[in-house]
């Protein structure tokens, strides 16, 4: 018997990452907001569907902690077992 694998999309392992580092660094949805230049209840949507937000808000929020090349990396794999399916 086989065990059903859910899958994950890129935007929601990248989604994972970013809150994986808010936490880290004991960041609320208020210090998200005020990093990415937008309102709680964005980061509340973008939370909710992170397919949507918009690629610059994206960086924004990975330089939480990472340099230029780790975002890209982080990005490159994301979209790499994406396109493995």
């Amino acid at each position: 018997m086989t065990s059903a694998r859910t899958k994950i999309s890129p935007s929601r392992k990248l989604w994972s990452f970013i809150e994986m580092l808010a936490h880290r660094r004991q960041m609320t949805d208020a210090d998200l907001a005020a990093l990415t230049h937008v309102c709680e209840r964005t980061v509340k949507r973008d939370r909710a569907d992170p397919d949507m937000i918009p690629l610059e808000r994206l960086m924004r929020y990975l330089s939480l902690g990472l340099s230029g090349n780790e975002i890209m990396k982080a990005i490159e794999v994301a979209f790499a077992e994406k396109e493995e399916e």
